[in-house]
């Protein structure tokens, strides 16, 4: 991860829309509990996302943002569909519509 992720993200205000490719920890097997051959681990491949969200906060370590995001006057807003990226996982982070930036 460059340093120049980590400063898009601090760049980010809360409710703003971005568009951030990230690969996944996750593990892509149909039955991941299960005995296996060491040797079908060569057949795993990672897994690249690709999310849209607001902007919730950052720590050190990780990204937090939401899908839906409810506007209210106030500035009290409810979100859901939160989710959350470890920086070290984010390959690209655009702001959402910006045209002019590249991934």
């Amino acid at each position: 991860m460059s340093k120049s992720i980590r400063s898009k993200i601090k760049k980010l205000k809360i409710g703003e829309p971005f568009v951030v490719e990230w690969m996944d920890a996750g593990y892509d097997d149909n039955d991941p509990i299960s005995w296996s051959e060491i040797t079908k681990v060569t057949d795993l491949k990672e897994i690249q996302i690709k999310s849209i969200g607001f902007f919730i906060k950052a720590t050190k370590n990780t990204l937090y943002f939401c899908m839906s995001m409810e506007e209210v006057k106030n500035g009290d807003n409810n979100i859901s569909n939160k989710g959350q990226i470890p920086i070290g996982c984010i390959k690209t982070i655009i702001m959402w519509g910006d045209t002019n930036e590249e991934p």
